[in-house]
C-alpha cells in the first residue's frame, strides 16, 4: 500500500502535463536548463514538497483498530526564468489550484480531503546554478491535506 506522500505524487504527475516536475526534494536530480518536449513552457517548472505534520487517533486513544487521521501540508514551487512572463506563471498557479482547492482526491487506496489553496507573492530568489545569466522567480503555493486511515 503506497504512503499518502507517494499516492499524492503519483496523483500530481499522471494529472500534470503544463511543465516538468522537478523531484529534487525527494533526492531526485534535476537540470533545470535541459531541453524538454511535450510541455506547454519549457521556462517553468514546479518542485513540490510533502511534510507529515500531525497524526492522531479519531477516537482520542489507541484501539486494536482504529482510524488514524494524518495531516499533511503540500507545498508547491512555481519556478521560472526570468523573462518568462507573469501571465505564464499566473497559468500554471491557476493549473494547480483546479487541481488541489477544496477537492477530495482518491488515488489507490489513499483518500486526500484539501483545504483552501494558497498562493503566496512571489520573488526572485537569484540567479540559476547552470546559467548565471538566467534569474530564477519562485512563487510558493501551498494547501493542507488529511489521510484517514485504518490502522490495527
Amino acid at each position: 500500500m503506497p504512503t499518502p506522500a507517494q499516492s499524492l505524487l503519483d496523483h500530481l504527475s499522471d494529472n500534470w502535463s503544463h511543465t516538468a516536475i522537478s523531484y529534487q526534494n525527494f533526492n531526485a536530480v534535476f537540470d533545470p536548463q535541459a531541453t524538454r518536449t511535450g510541455y506547454t513552457n519549457n521556462d517553468i517548472y514546479i518542485v513540490p514538497r510533502i511534510e507529515l505534520v500531525d497524526s492522531q487517533w479519531q477516537n482520542g486513544i489507541p484501539q486494536e483498530q482504529d482510524t488514524v487521521i494524518e495531516f499533511y501540508s503540500f507545498e508547491i514551487m512555481v519556478m521560472a526564468f526570468s523573462g518568462t512572463g507573469l501571465q505564464d506563471v499566473e497559468a500554471r498557479v491557476a493549473n494547480l489550484k483546479t487541481l488541489y482547492d477544496r477537492t477530495t482526491v482518491t488515488h489507490e487506496s489513499n483518500t486526500m480531503r484539501f483545504r483552501e489553496f494558497q498562493v503566496m507573492q512571489g520573488e526572485q530568489v537569484g540567479f540559476s546554478n547552470l546559467n548565471p545569466d538566467a534569474v530564477i522567480f519562485a512563487t510558493p503555493t501551498m494547501t493542507t491535506f488529511q489521510v484517514a486511515r485504518v490502522d490495527s
